[in-house]
Protein backbone atom coordinates (compact mmCIF):
# COMPACT_ATOMS: atom_id res chain seq x y z
CA UNK A 1 0.00 0.00 0.00
CA UNK A 2 1.20 3.71 -0.41
CA UNK A 3 2.50 5.70 2.01
CA UNK A 4 0.79 9.14 2.51
CA UNK A 5 3.96 11.14 4.16
CA UNK A 6 6.71 10.77 1.40
CA UNK A 7 7.48 12.65 -1.87
CA UNK A 8 5.60 10.67 -4.94
CA UNK A 9 4.56 11.99 -7.85
CA UNK A 10 0.97 9.54 -7.67
CA UNK A 11 0.18 11.22 -4.24
CA UNK A 12 -0.38 13.97 -4.39
CA UNK A 13 -1.77 16.12 -7.60
CA UNK A 14 -0.15 18.75 -9.99
CA UNK A 15 -0.53 21.77 -9.44
CA UNK A 16 -0.10 23.55 -12.72
CA UNK A 17 -1.04 27.17 -11.98
CA UNK A 18 1.63 27.42 -9.39
CA UNK A 19 4.29 25.37 -10.86
CA UNK A 20 3.84 27.57 -14.04
CA UNK A 21 3.99 30.51 -11.86
CA UNK A 22 7.33 29.92 -10.20
CA UNK A 23 9.14 28.35 -13.85
CA UNK A 24 8.42 31.77 -14.97
CA UNK A 25 10.08 34.12 -12.25
CA UNK A 26 13.05 31.02 -11.85
CA UNK A 27 13.79 31.84 -16.00
CA UNK A 28 12.66 35.80 -15.70
CA UNK A 29 16.21 37.60 -15.81
CA UNK A 30 14.73 41.38 -15.05
CA UNK A 31 12.55 39.82 -11.92
CA UNK A 32 12.48 42.32 -8.92
CA UNK A 33 13.05 39.44 -6.16
CA UNK A 34 15.03 36.84 -5.94
CA UNK A 35 13.23 34.76 -2.82
CA UNK A 36 10.14 33.40 -3.58
CA UNK A 37 7.57 32.49 -0.57
CA UNK A 38 5.63 28.81 -1.30
CA UNK A 39 2.64 29.15 1.60
CA UNK A 40 0.51 26.58 2.41
CA UNK A 41 -0.89 24.73 5.40
CA UNK A 42 -0.61 21.28 7.38
CA UNK A 43 -0.09 18.80 4.79
CA UNK A 44 -0.93 21.29 1.36
CA UNK A 45 2.17 19.75 -0.38
CA UNK A 46 4.64 22.26 -0.04
CA UNK A 47 7.74 19.71 0.08
CA UNK A 48 5.74 17.73 -2.77
CA UNK A 49 6.04 21.18 -4.64
CA UNK A 50 9.84 21.59 -3.78
CA UNK A 51 10.52 18.12 -5.15
CA UNK A 52 8.93 18.23 -8.28
CA UNK A 53 10.68 21.20 -9.05
CA UNK A 54 14.34 19.71 -8.19
CA UNK A 55 13.65 16.96 -10.39
CA UNK A 56 12.38 18.54 -13.31
CA UNK A 57 15.04 21.22 -13.21
CA UNK A 58 17.82 18.88 -13.93
CA UNK A 59 19.05 21.60 -16.37
CA UNK A 60 20.01 24.00 -14.23
CA UNK A 61 22.08 23.85 -10.88
CA UNK A 62 19.53 22.76 -8.21
CA UNK A 63 20.51 23.35 -3.98
CA UNK A 64 17.83 21.20 -1.83
CA UNK A 65 18.08 22.04 1.52
CA UNK A 66 15.84 20.06 3.98
CA UNK A 67 16.47 22.22 7.03
CA UNK A 68 15.86 19.57 9.78
CA UNK A 69 18.25 17.10 8.47
CA UNK A 70 20.89 19.79 8.72
CA UNK A 71 20.36 21.23 12.45
CA UNK A 72 19.63 19.67 15.99
CA UNK A 73 15.87 21.20 16.73
CA UNK A 74 16.08 19.93 20.56
CA UNK A 75 18.72 22.47 20.51
CA UNK A 76 16.65 25.34 22.42
CA UNK A 77 19.28 26.92 24.71
CA UNK A 78 22.50 27.13 23.37
CA UNK A 79 21.84 27.85 19.70
CA UNK A 80 25.46 28.10 18.59
CA UNK A 81 25.19 24.24 18.93
CA UNK A 82 22.25 24.48 16.29
CA UNK A 83 23.74 23.56 13.59
CA UNK A 84 24.84 19.79 12.86
CA UNK A 85 28.10 20.35 11.31
CA UNK A 86 28.77 16.01 10.51
CA UNK A 87 25.33 16.53 8.23
CA UNK A 88 26.36 20.04 6.93
CA UNK A 89 29.74 18.43 5.51
CA UNK A 90 27.89 15.54 3.77
CA UNK A 91 25.78 17.82 2.53
CA UNK A 92 27.61 20.41 1.20
CA UNK A 93 30.06 17.75 -0.08
CA UNK A 94 27.12 16.51 -1.70
CA UNK A 95 26.16 19.14 -3.68
CA UNK A 96 30.32 20.65 -3.74
CA UNK A 97 30.74 17.62 -6.36
CA UNK A 98 27.73 18.39 -8.57
CA UNK A 99 28.65 21.93 -9.01
CA UNK A 100 32.36 20.78 -9.63
CA UNK A 101 31.35 18.89 -12.40
CA UNK A 102 29.05 21.05 -13.79
CA UNK A 103 30.94 24.60 -13.19
CA UNK A 104 34.51 23.06 -12.87
CA UNK A 105 35.06 25.17 -9.88
CA UNK A 106 38.34 24.33 -7.40
CA UNK A 107 36.91 22.49 -4.28
CA UNK A 108 36.69 24.45 -1.10
CA UNK A 109 38.82 23.41 1.54
CA UNK A 110 40.65 24.95 5.05
CA UNK A 111 37.44 27.61 5.51
CA UNK A 112 36.69 27.33 9.28
CA UNK A 113 33.11 27.79 9.52
CA UNK A 114 30.20 26.72 7.28
CA UNK A 115 28.87 30.28 6.39
CA UNK A 116 32.52 30.79 4.66
CA UNK A 117 32.18 27.73 3.22
CA UNK A 118 28.47 28.09 1.70
CA UNK A 119 29.77 32.14 0.86
CA UNK A 120 33.04 31.03 -0.99
CA UNK A 121 30.96 28.53 -2.75
CA UNK A 122 28.56 30.42 -4.44
CA UNK A 123 31.02 33.16 -5.10
CA UNK A 124 32.81 30.54 -7.54
CA UNK A 125 29.41 29.66 -9.06
CA UNK A 126 28.17 32.97 -10.07
CA UNK A 127 32.02 33.75 -11.46
CA UNK A 128 31.24 31.17 -13.81
CA UNK A 129 28.18 33.15 -14.71
CA UNK A 130 25.74 30.00 -15.21
CA UNK A 131 23.28 30.30 -17.96
CA UNK A 132 20.28 30.17 -15.48
CA UNK A 133 20.24 31.71 -12.32
CA UNK A 134 20.94 28.43 -8.99
CA UNK A 135 17.72 27.46 -7.70
CA UNK A 136 18.21 27.05 -3.43
CA UNK A 137 14.91 24.98 -2.26
CA UNK A 138 14.63 25.26 1.45
CA UNK A 139 11.73 22.84 3.66
CA UNK A 140 11.32 22.66 6.15
CA UNK A 141 11.70 25.90 7.84
CA UNK A 142 8.14 25.60 9.66
CA UNK A 143 10.45 23.53 12.37
CA UNK A 144 12.62 25.91 13.23
CA UNK A 145 11.34 28.00 16.29
CA UNK A 146 11.75 31.62 16.12
CA UNK A 147 15.25 32.01 17.22
CA UNK A 148 16.32 29.02 15.49
CA UNK A 149 15.17 30.33 12.51
CA UNK A 150 17.22 33.56 12.88
CA UNK A 151 20.34 31.36 13.58
CA UNK A 152 19.39 29.38 10.48
CA UNK A 153 18.97 32.22 8.09
CA UNK A 154 21.96 34.27 8.82
CA UNK A 155 24.45 31.15 8.93
CA UNK A 156 23.25 28.90 6.13
CA UNK A 157 20.73 30.96 3.61
CA UNK A 158 22.09 34.05 3.58
CA UNK A 159 25.39 33.26 2.62
CA UNK A 160 23.84 30.75 0.30
CA UNK A 161 21.71 33.87 -1.15
CA UNK A 162 24.31 36.46 -1.10
CA UNK A 163 25.56 36.49 -4.77
CA UNK A 164 23.12 37.97 -7.45
CA UNK A 165 22.73 34.17 -9.88
CA UNK A 166 21.05 32.52 -6.81
CA UNK A 167 17.48 32.97 -6.61
CA UNK A 168 15.77 31.28 -3.02
CA UNK A 169 12.46 29.70 -2.49
CA UNK A 170 11.31 28.98 0.81
CA UNK A 171 8.12 26.40 1.74
CA UNK A 172 6.66 27.48 4.70
CA UNK A 173 3.22 27.41 6.45
CA UNK A 174 1.12 30.34 6.81
CA UNK A 175 1.90 31.29 10.39
CA UNK A 176 6.07 31.00 10.04
CA UNK A 177 7.99 34.43 9.49
CA UNK A 178 10.98 34.36 6.92
CA UNK A 179 14.52 35.52 8.85
CA UNK A 180 17.54 37.06 7.89
CA UNK A 181 17.20 41.13 6.96
CA UNK A 182 18.98 40.82 3.66
CA UNK A 183 16.54 37.89 2.53
CA UNK A 184 13.07 39.68 4.10
CA UNK A 185 14.04 43.47 2.15
CA UNK A 186 13.66 40.52 -1.23
CA UNK A 187 10.20 38.91 -0.67
CA UNK A 188 7.63 38.89 -2.53
CA UNK A 189 4.59 41.06 -1.75
CA UNK A 190 1.58 38.90 -1.82
CA UNK A 191 3.54 35.29 -1.42
CA UNK A 192 3.00 32.97 -3.24
CA UNK A 193 -0.09 30.84 -1.66
CA UNK A 194 -0.63 27.73 -3.23
CA UNK A 195 -4.74 27.52 -2.60
CA UNK A 196 -5.05 30.91 -4.44
CA UNK A 197 -3.43 29.67 -7.31
CA UNK A 198 -4.58 25.74 -7.60
CA UNK A 199 -7.50 25.68 -4.96
CA UNK A 200 -7.59 21.60 -4.24
CA UNK A 201 -11.51 20.70 -5.42
CA UNK A 202 -13.49 17.28 -5.97
CA UNK A 203 -12.19 17.03 -9.67
CA UNK A 204 -8.38 17.28 -8.03
CA UNK A 205 -9.82 14.31 -5.28
CA UNK A 206 -11.11 12.65 -8.41
CA UNK A 207 -7.61 12.78 -10.03
CA UNK A 208 -5.90 12.08 -7.19
CA UNK A 209 -8.44 8.99 -6.12
CA UNK A 210 -7.40 7.51 -9.33
CA UNK A 211 -3.75 8.14 -9.17
CA UNK A 212 -3.87 6.49 -5.97
CA UNK A 213 -5.82 3.45 -7.04
CA UNK A 214 -3.37 2.86 -9.38
CA UNK A 215 -0.39 2.95 -7.08
CA UNK A 216 -2.03 0.52 -5.07
CA UNK A 217 -2.25 -2.10 -7.69
CA UNK A 218 -6.08 -2.54 -6.80
CA UNK A 219 -8.83 -3.93 -9.18
CA UNK A 220 -11.62 -1.78 -7.53
CA UNK A 221 -13.76 -0.03 -10.32
CA UNK A 222 -15.61 1.69 -7.52
CA UNK A 223 -16.95 4.82 -7.92
CA UNK A 224 -16.37 7.28 -4.88
CA UNK A 225 -19.06 9.72 -5.14
CA UNK A 226 -21.15 8.29 -2.89
CA UNK A 227 -18.51 7.16 -0.24
CA UNK A 228 -17.19 10.71 -0.67
CA UNK A 229 -20.98 12.55 -0.24
CA UNK A 230 -21.21 11.04 3.20
CA UNK A 231 -19.29 13.49 4.56
CA UNK A 232 -21.12 16.92 5.59
CA UNK A 233 -18.44 19.24 6.31
CA UNK A 234 -15.39 18.57 4.44
CA UNK A 235 -14.85 19.24 0.55
CA UNK A 236 -12.21 16.88 -0.65
CA UNK A 237 -10.06 20.18 -0.64
CA UNK A 238 -6.82 18.71 1.84
CA UNK A 239 -4.11 16.84 0.12
CA UNK A 240 -3.18 14.70 2.60
CA UNK A 241 -6.60 14.40 4.13
CA UNK A 242 -7.43 12.97 0.56
CA UNK A 243 -4.81 10.46 0.95
CA UNK A 244 -5.71 9.14 4.37
CA UNK A 245 -9.09 9.11 3.38
CA UNK A 246 -8.65 7.08 -0.09
CA UNK A 247 -6.16 4.80 1.75
CA UNK A 248 -8.98 4.16 4.64
CA UNK A 249 -11.92 3.10 1.93
CA UNK A 250 -9.33 1.07 0.17
CA UNK A 251 -8.17 -0.93 3.78
CA UNK A 252 -11.96 -1.05 4.54
CA UNK A 253 -13.92 -1.47 1.46
CA UNK A 254 -15.50 1.26 1.57
CA UNK A 255 -17.02 1.62 5.02
CA UNK A 256 -18.06 4.93 6.13
CA UNK A 257 -15.63 7.01 7.40
CA UNK A 258 -15.73 7.53 11.75
CA UNK A 259 -15.01 10.01 14.31
CA UNK A 260 -11.92 8.25 14.94
CA UNK A 261 -10.92 8.01 11.11
CA UNK A 262 -11.45 11.85 11.49
CA UNK A 263 -9.93 12.30 14.58
CA UNK A 264 -6.56 10.41 13.21
CA UNK A 265 -6.36 12.22 10.28
CA UNK A 266 -6.47 15.72 12.36
CA UNK A 267 -3.79 14.67 14.01
CA UNK A 268 -1.59 13.31 11.00
CA UNK A 269 -2.45 17.12 9.31
CA UNK A 270 -1.00 18.93 12.44
CA UNK A 271 1.43 16.53 14.02
CA UNK A 272 2.82 15.40 10.72
CA UNK A 273 6.00 12.49 12.43
CA UNK A 274 9.08 12.51 11.15
CA UNK A 275 11.29 9.81 9.59
CA UNK A 276 11.83 8.26 13.83
CA UNK A 277 8.14 8.68 14.00
CA UNK A 278 8.33 11.38 16.19
CA UNK A 279 5.82 13.92 16.19
CA UNK A 280 7.54 17.44 14.45
CA UNK A 281 4.64 19.37 15.84
CA UNK A 282 3.21 18.42 19.74
CA UNK A 283 -0.27 19.27 19.64
CA UNK A 284 -1.14 19.37 23.75
CA UNK A 285 -4.81 17.01 24.48
CA UNK A 286 -6.69 20.70 26.14
CA UNK A 287 -5.62 22.31 22.65
CA UNK A 288 -7.29 19.60 20.09
CA UNK A 289 -10.12 19.66 22.07
CA UNK A 290 -10.29 23.37 22.12
CA UNK A 291 -9.56 23.07 18.42
CA UNK A 292 -12.67 20.60 17.60
CA UNK A 293 -15.09 22.88 20.07
CA UNK A 294 -14.07 26.22 18.45
CA UNK A 295 -14.59 24.48 14.79
CA UNK A 296 -18.08 23.54 15.47
CA UNK A 297 -19.46 26.29 17.59
CA UNK A 298 -18.16 29.40 16.27
CA UNK A 299 -17.75 31.04 12.54
CA UNK A 300 -14.94 30.35 10.13
CA UNK A 301 -13.23 33.66 11.66
CA UNK A 302 -13.00 34.48 15.72
CA UNK A 303 -11.49 36.59 18.06
CA UNK A 304 -9.64 35.31 21.69
CA UNK A 305 -12.62 37.09 22.82
CA UNK A 306 -15.03 34.76 21.34
CA UNK A 307 -12.91 31.42 22.35
CA UNK A 308 -12.96 32.44 26.04
CA UNK A 309 -16.60 33.77 26.03
CA UNK A 310 -17.58 29.94 24.71
CA UNK A 311 -14.89 28.06 26.71
CA UNK A 312 -15.61 30.00 29.91
CA UNK A 313 -11.61 29.76 31.28
CA UNK A 314 -9.22 31.97 32.40
CA UNK A 315 -7.32 34.06 29.80
CA UNK A 316 -4.39 33.39 30.80
CA UNK A 317 -4.54 29.90 30.21
CA UNK A 318 -6.47 30.26 27.38
CA UNK A 319 -3.47 31.99 26.36
CA UNK A 320 -1.11 28.93 26.60
CA UNK A 321 -3.62 26.89 24.41
CA UNK A 322 -4.29 29.38 21.59
CA UNK A 323 -0.27 29.77 20.91
CA UNK A 324 0.49 26.04 20.93
CA UNK A 325 -2.22 26.11 18.77
CA UNK A 326 -0.73 28.52 16.37
CA UNK A 327 2.88 27.27 17.25
CA UNK A 328 1.55 24.05 15.49
CA UNK A 329 0.37 25.80 12.39
CA UNK A 330 -3.47 24.72 12.63
CA UNK A 331 -4.64 28.25 13.41
CA UNK A 332 -3.65 31.58 11.46
CA UNK A 333 -4.06 35.18 11.98
CA UNK A 334 -6.17 36.47 9.20
CA UNK A 335 -6.23 40.31 10.68
CA UNK A 336 -3.90 42.14 13.02
CA UNK A 337 -5.99 44.88 14.11
CA UNK A 338 -8.74 43.25 15.44
CA UNK A 339 -6.67 40.32 16.24
CA UNK A 340 -8.95 37.51 14.43
CA UNK A 341 -7.73 33.97 13.81
CA UNK A 342 -9.06 30.77 11.37
CA UNK A 343 -8.49 27.31 11.61
CA UNK A 344 -6.12 26.44 8.13
CA UNK A 345 -8.12 25.40 5.46
CA UNK A 346 -9.26 21.97 5.03
CA UNK A 347 -8.68 21.43 8.62
CA UNK A 348 -11.39 23.07 10.04
CA UNK A 349 -13.93 21.14 7.87
CA UNK A 350 -12.69 18.01 9.03
CA UNK A 351 -13.04 19.09 12.61
CA UNK A 352 -16.72 19.67 11.89
CA UNK A 353 -17.05 15.95 10.72
CA UNK A 354 -15.97 14.84 14.09
CA UNK A 355 -19.20 14.34 16.38
CA UNK A 356 -17.45 13.38 19.68
CA UNK A 357 -13.72 13.55 20.49
CA UNK A 358 -12.60 10.03 21.98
Amino acid sequence: MFSCDEYDQDVFVDRPVALAKIRNWADDDTAQKRVMQVIAPPGGGKTWLLKKLEKEWESRFVIFINIPSLVHLDEREDLNRLINSEACEAWFQNIQEAATSRYSITPISEIPNISAILSAFVRQICYKRPNKAVIVLADGYDELTESQADVFSARILQPLYERDCIRLIIAHRPERLVKGDAIRRDLPNPPLYLHQFDPPSRDFAFEQFENLIRKSGSRSTTDPSKWMNELQHYQWNHPLANCYFFKRGLETNWKQLTDADFQECCKVIIERSNGNGRSRFSLRPDGFKTLHYIAKELPDQWSQTDVEALLKINNFYLDEIVQNLFDVGSIINVSPVPPLYQICDGLCELLREINQIL
